[in-house]
């Protein structure tokens, strides 16, 4: 496992380790241990962000954890952060450290438009970057913006599978990682995806 930390792509790595588990794989203590400790020491601090994306991640160019690119710049940038920290929750949520960088990335992402699932512009897309993250912290602890998350998305419907302001596979992830009950609905409007 640790070979999908890249030293040099806290990103990729993030990515790498974020779709192990999604397939249904585990890390071992030690794993966790080494990935936490990796992604802790590879913060990049710029204006609010704690994980804000190098130069080097930028010019190689950001991708959503689905593989899909992101049209905004404002999506690219907090995915990246909000990926990251998403990881941190799902690995680490109880130690010191992981949760001082959670309270301090929260203090920017509460005041962002998109962590209200705002359906206008760019901030669209990024709201399910943030449902993501919302979704790791703890369904029931943020169930109402969950909730309003998946009325913005059926109301989004473009008729064809797919919502006119999100991103498909991203938004598909999202679901799928609910538990059933919730994303069921949306996933089974989906489905023709999948065909």
């Amino acid at each position: 496992m640790l070979a999908i930390i890249e030293p040099n792509d806290l990103y990729r790595t993030v990515c790498c380790a974020t779709d192990l588990l999604f397939q249904g794989n585990s890390l071992s203590e030690t794993e966790v241990d080494a990935l936490v400790a990796f992604i802790l020491a590879n913060t990049h601090p710029h204006k609010g962000f704690i994980f804000f994306p190098t130069p080097a991640v930028r010019a190689a160019g950001i991708r959503l954890v689905t593989g899909e690119k992101p049209r905004t710049l404002l999506l690219a940038n907090n995915a990246v952060e909000l990926e990251t920290l998403r990881l941190l929750a799902l690995l680490r949520p109880d130690l010191p450290a992981v949760q001082q960088v959670l309270n301090q990335a929260n203090l920017r992402l509460e005041k962002q438009c998109f962590a209200s699932v705002c359906m206008v512009g760019e901030c669209a897309a990024a709201s399910i970057a943030y449902l993501r993250y919302l979704t790791a912290l703890g369904v029931e602890a943020h169930r109402a913006q969950i909730d309003h998350g998946l009325v913005s998305l059926k109301q989004d419907r473009s008729g064809n599978g797919k919502w006119r302001r999100f991103p498909t596979r991203f938004t598909r992830r999202w679901l799928q990682e609910l538990p059933c009950q919730l994303g069921a609905a949306e996933l089974a409007y989906s489905l023709p995806l999948q065909a």
